[in-house]
């Protein structure tokens, strides 16, 4: 079997302020048709005691890896800073 995309692997990124900082996040990235590189979506996945929890489907598409981590990273800022654990 031959895969028709090389896609790249998702970031697991960390919070460096407010409530949340030293936490990890994982940016998931979906992707779209096999013939556009851009993200089409992100999911922002924590760790919420020992199991991985998704607090949120950021829709895009993205222009870049990098915007689609930039988008995770800030929705689990926000997150922790709303008090979420």
């Amino acid at each position: 079997m031959q895969l028709l995309v090389d896609r790249p692997y998702s970031d697991f990124l960390e919070i460096t302020e407010g409530k949340g900082a030293g936490k990890k996040v994982l940016a998931h990235l979906g992707w779209g048709a096999d013939n556009d590189p851009r993200p089409a979506y992100v999911l922002a996945v924590v760790d919420r005691d020992g199991t991985d929890f998704i607090i949120d489907q950021i829709d895009g598409p993205f222009e870049s890896q990098k915007e689609a981590n930039a988008a995770a990273l800030a929705c689990a800022t926000a997150w922790y800073d709303r008090g979420n654990s």
